[in-house]
C-alpha cells in the first residue's frame, strides 16, 4: 500500500513536471511563431522599400538620360552653327 501511494505520488510529480515542461515549450513555440511573423513582415517591408528605391533610381536614370540627350543635342546644334559660320567665312 505504502509503495503504491509512493508510486502514485511519483507518477503525479512526473506528470506535473511534464505538464510544466509542455506549457513552457508551448510558450516558446508561441514566441518563435511571433518572431517568425515579425521577421516575415520585416522582409516584406524591406522588399517593398527595395522596389520603391529601384523605381526611383530608374526614374532618375531616365531623367539623366533625357538631360544628357538634350545637352548632347545642344552641343551638336552649336557645332553645326559653328561649322556653318566657319564655312561662310
Amino acid at each position: 500500500m505504502l509503495q503504491t501511494d509512493q508510486s502514485k505520488g511519483d507518477v503525479e510529480n512526473r506528470e506535473r513536471t511534464y505538464q510544466k515542461e509542455l506549457k513552457d515549450l508551448r510558450a516558446q513555440l508561441s514566441e518563435l511563431a511571433h518572431e517568425k511573423q515579425l521577421q516575415k513582415e520585416n522582409v516584406l517591408q524591406a522588399e517593398r522599400s527595395i522596389k520603391t528605391i529601384r523605381l526611383e533610381l530608374e526614374d532618375k536614370e531616365n531623367t539623366v538620360r533625357q538631360l544628357q540627350d538634350e545637352v548632347g543635342l545642344s552641343c551638336d546644334h552649336k557645332e553645326v552653327l559653328l561649322r556653318r559660320a566657319n564655312s561662310i567665312q
